[in-house]
């Protein structure tokens, strides 16, 4: 049995905040040149649940070519998604955002039958169930509905990068590695509740382009605005 999994990106964790940190200083230096009586800068974080597109019957049609035939195949997609942002708001209504987004881990286990193992697991390296982490960059609109109700959309570019690994369940041997990353587009619609001064909330979904693949995260979130 076989066992593809995305690897935890620990790695890359300094540079994700101390990219963030970049984006605070920057969008704060921007604020003190160009904001207005009315604008301010912000930063926040959101939590929710994360799902991509990969299925099943995909992942069968993929291993199929390859030669295999597998009995039983199983993905867990069901998965926490997290993300960090900064922004500034250019308008009452418009904002710049930066962020850092994680849409977590996705295990997808399967039992080929074939003749060569060896080629078959050279051949299915590169068949993962999709996901990945990285940075955002944006603009968001905001409709006032009421001075504490507001509806949002936005749309940016996410560069990304996903990380796999294939092991055997047998014998927990690491079999090989395989990556993908690229940059590709996002948006999301959401909704917003000012719940005091400072502080508001947010339930946003979203959807990330990743090549031919997508995922979304449906996300409850607060933000700190500074005024």
């Amino acid at each position: 049995m076989k066992q593809i999994k995305t690897k935890k990106t620990a790695d890359r964790l300094p540079l994700v905040i101390g990219s963030f940190l970049f984006a605070v200083l920057f969008l704060y230096s921007f604020s003190v040149i160009a904001a207005e009586d009315d604008t301010a800068w912000y930063a926040g974080t959101a939590l929710g649940q994360a799902a991509s597109d990969s299925s099943i019957v995909e992942l069968s049609n993929e291993l199929t070519a390859t030669g295999a035939n597998t009995t039983n195949i199983s993905v867990d997609e069901s998965r926490i998604g997290w993300k960090l942002n900064v922004g500034f708001e250019v308008t009452n209504n418009v904002a710049i955002e930066a962020g850092y987004m994680d849409l977590n881990e996705v295990n997808a286990e399967l039992n080929p039958v074939v003749s060569d193992p060896e080629l078959f697991f050279n051949n299915s390296q590169k068949i993962n169930p999709n996901s990945a982490d990285g940075f955002t960059l944006g603009s968001v609109y905001r409709y006032d509905i009421t001075d504490n109700i507001g509806l949002t959309g936005s749309v940016g570019v996410f560069n990304w990068e996903g990380d796999f690994n294939t092991q055997s369940l047998n014998n927990n041997q690491s079999i090989g590695n395989d990556g993908n990353k690229g940059t590709d587009l996002y948006f999301g619609v959401g909704g917003g509740y000012q719940l005091s001064q400072d502080v508001s909330l947010s339930i946003e979904w979203e959807q990330y382009q990743l090549d031919n693949d997508k995922a979304e995260m449906w996300s409850i979130g607060v933000n700190y605005h500074f005024k």
